[in-house]
């Protein structure tokens, strides 16, 4: 028959606040009291538990012998006197009708152990055991605790959580059991018909003496604060991000974290009135799932921050537990699966708008601190004077009636009704009564309060949040987008009336498309060893959304021996406006200059005066563009010669223009 009831926990008679209530167990010796023929256990034996130490069952099924006695017994003897003369080793001394089986662990010197270490003990055998029982994962048996304490089972010892989570997955999913107590015990000789059956109905069990007393594994945990942590964790999705939408507030689907550390639980009783007034529409939304968030702005979420109505919401909170996150890395980690899907956003063409899809599956904020207890809450119009005056919180010293409705009557409060967590209606008259109907049982706590709330990215090491930061700072600013290396097909020549020049044209294609077709283009041609080729020249034009046109220029002696040229470029622009991000150069920062640049017949050396400064370690690309049109461009070759802090010289070739004036960007990258 499977066992459904509570472990059993048993602790040295004066070890345990809960011993005045406790009902000595039987034990071996008042077995050997009644039936003086029958041997006692040694204290020195194999299943011998000390005071020191406890035991803690975990029955699975429970065990009933049903059948006949067998005939050759009934023949062997005649009396008990006889039996215990000649037949005992036989046959055993005594006889079991019902037993359990399950497993069985035990604590050494637990009565000396450290109060931390005690509670730590405690807290994971509670995970452990509902978990495996109620066939869920357990999220805390991974984490570090220092100081664990040692199981001894019949096997091997546990050491960790995970060997823990372990043995009892094995124990409730594999049942993997053994013996581990008697139920009812009658000496064997009392099986002969003419002998009344003198049953011990009390359990027995291996190696508990008289100095030891039974608790319910419930009771023994009653004053562990974080036993009902796994419960809370399930109700209000603690590994589960926020997520913000149009819809409102909710929690991810996917897990976001993974647990290092045990949060800490703290006692956090207390009661007050509290009156908030949110500025902001996002501000609100969150508060009416009591969550306190102190932002205009939530990262990848494109919801238009607006004031609110002048609404008022008025909470009475009775709050009991507090449980803290902070600092995050001390308690969590990421989730692998969320740091791949980060990682692989982070690389996409499109990261923000990949990290926008990421982030609404996984969530977008993650408290910090999270308080448990009870709440009352009303959302009014628009308060009286003397309450908006007031102070937005209201420490309650006591629960007391009249300090209830004092602070009503300090208030001036006009309302008559307060709505319960739950959605249902309390009258201000019973608030009291609301009060002390608390029952202390933990499981039924609500969330009434959740701040320090954080972006969820905020929970990835250092180099990951750095690089979603560059891609929030800069949607705005204008960034390299995309860069490529496209071979030249020498064999798309342009006809051309200018005499020793050939001309070719190229298709470049993006491999996404763009939100718009306002983008620069910035590159050169490169020869067969990845250097500018000093005999050609290249303009950029036709641009649209998958793409533009590359025009090259080549001399005749280099189109004559150049054999696999290439054309390098990049393209600059608004990542908002246009969607694609280079992941490659995330890090990289860009100033464009535009300016008219003088051409004079008699020198070919040009130097611009730049409104900023360069250091040596600036990369400095250029690109002409020219009015009148581009489809009749000048054929020009632009060499850097040197620079110093804010001057650059340009070698100019190959120029046949009629204006003298020529328009130029820069663009630095550093």
């Amino acid at each position: 028959m499977v066992y459904t009831d509570e472990p059993f926990v048993y602790v040295a008679c004066g070890n345990t606040s809960n011993s005045s209530n406790s009902e000595q167990i039987s034990t071996w010796k008042e077995l050997q009291d009644a039936n003086p023929n029958f041997p006692m256990i040694e204290e020195n034996s194999i299943n011998y538990v000390p005071e020191t130490d406890i035991c803690i069952l975990f029955p699975i099924a429970k065990v009933t012998y049903t059948g006949e006695v067998h005939k050759n017994f009934k023949s062997d003897f005649r009396n008990e006197k006889e039996f215990y003369n000649d037949y005992c080793t036989e046959y055993g001394h005594f006889f079991v009708n019902k037993l359990l089986v399950g497993g069985r662990l035990i604590i050494r010197n637990f009565d000396n152990a450290k109060l931390d270490q005690v509670e730590d003990l405690k807290s994971h055998l509670a995970w452990a055991f509902y978990a495996s029982r109620s066939l869920k994962e357990n999220p805390m048996e991974n984490v570090i605790v220092d100081d664990f304490l040692v199981f001894e089972t019949s096997d091997n010892n546990i050491q960790s959580p995970k060997d823990l989570t372990k043995w009892m997955k094995s124990l409730y999913e594999d049942n993997v059991v053994e013996i581990i107590s008697y139920e009812d015990v009658i000496p064997i000789f009392t099986l002969l018909d003419h002998h009344k059956i003198n049953g011990f109905t009390k359990r027995l069990v291996p190696g508990i003496t008289h100095k030891h007393k039974e608790l319910t594994f419930k009771k023994w945990l009653s004053d562990t604060s974080s036993v009902n942590l796994l419960h809370w964790i399930d109700k209000f999705y603690f590994c589960h991000g926020v997520l913000v939408n149009q819809f409102g507030i909710t929690f991810s689907k996917k897990c976001a974290i993974d647990f290092v550390k045990a949060p800490l639980i703290t006692k956090h009783d207390c009661l007050y009135l509290q009156i908030i007034h949110p500025k902001t529409n996002i501000e609100e939304s969150l508060l009416r799932q009591n969550m306190i968030y102190e932002s205009d702005s939530i990262p990848f979420v494109d919801m238009t921050t607006s004031k609110t109505n002048d609404m008022n919401y008025f909470f009475i909170r009775h709050e009991i537990f507090k449980i803290s996150l902070k600092p995050f890395k001390s308690y969590i980690k990421p989730h692998p699966e969320f740091i791949r899907a980060v990682k692989v956003a982070l690389n996409s063409i499109r990261p923000y708008h990949a990290l926008q899809d990421v982030f609404n599956e996984f969530g977008h904020l993650l408290p910090q601190t999270i308080i448990l207890g009870r709440q009352l809450r009303k959302v009014s119009q628009k308060l009286n004077d003397s309450a908006n005056n007031f102070p937005h919180e209201i420490s309650l010293e006591s629960p007391l009636r009249d300090d209830i409705n004092k602070a009503f009557e300090e208030l001036n409060m006009k309302f008559e009704y307060l709505t319960k967590s739950n959605g249902n209606i309390l009258k201000l008259s019973q608030v009291y009564d609301w009060y002390a109907e608390y029952n202390n049982d933990h499981s039924l706590l609500d969330d009434v309060r959740t701040d320090q709330i954080s972006p969820l990215y905020k929970i990835l090491d250092k180099e990951l949040q750095h690089q979603i930061e560059i891609i929030l700072e800069n949607r705005l600013n204008i960034r390299i987008l995309l860069t490529g290396l496209t071979a030249v097909d020498m064999s798309k020549v342009i006809n051309m009336s200018k005499k020793d020049l050939t001309e070719i044209q190229i298709r470049i294609d993006f491999n996404v498309h763009l939100n718009d077709d306002y983008f620069q283009v910035f590159g050169h041609v490169i020869d067969d060893d990845n250097k500018k080729l000093e005999g050609g020249n290249v303009r950029f034009d036709l641009f649209d959304y998958d793409g533009f046109s590359a025009f090259i220029i080549l001399n005749q002696e280099t189109a004559m021996n150049v054999k696999k040229p290439h054309v390098a470029w990049l393209i600059v622009g608004k990542p908002e406006k246009l969607g694609a991000f280079s992941s490659q150069h995330l890090k990289t920062n860009i100033d464009l200059h535009k300016m008219h640049v003088s051409v004079y017949p008699k020198t070919d050396l040009v130097y611009i005066s730049l409104p900023y400064i360069m250091s040596e370690n600036d990369v400095v690309l250029l690109i002409s563009s020219f009015d009148p049109p581009l489809n009749n461009p000048p054929a020009l070759s632009i060499k850097i010669l040197k620079w110093t802090e804010c001057v650059l010289c340009l070698k100019m070739t190959g120029i046949n223009l009629d204006e003298e004036i020529l328009k130029l960007t820069q663009l630095s990258l550093y």
